[in-house]
């Protein structure tokens, strides 16, 4: 039997200094990624993950309040597109 690699079963959070990362899946080098809200030069953002046209990961950076709804979005099994326009 196969593990689940469902997003429930991977994901972390960290709140370590000022930093506060929240990751859900597996995010592998031929994912695409897409800032869905902030931006990277402020360290502030939801980057969002796909493969195949699906949003498979999140990654949030200083916004584990945008981070955690995206995280419910992969477990729908949401377009790539539709979780980026994803407004939290």
């Amino acid at each position: 039997m196969r593990p689940s690699l469902s997003c429930g079963s991977l994901w972390f959070w960290s709140d370590r200094y000022d930093r506060k990362i929240q990751m859900a899946s597996r995010i592998g080098p031929d994912y695409e990624m897409h800032v869905a809200t902030g931006n990277l030069t402020e360290r502030r953002f939801v980057a969002v993950y796909g493969r195949a046209g699906r949003s498979v990961g999140v990654l949030g950076f200083n916004r584990s309040s945008q981070a955690t709804p995206h995280r419910m979005l992969i477990e729908s099994n949401i377009s790539l597109e539709d979780a980026i326009a994803a407004a939290f």
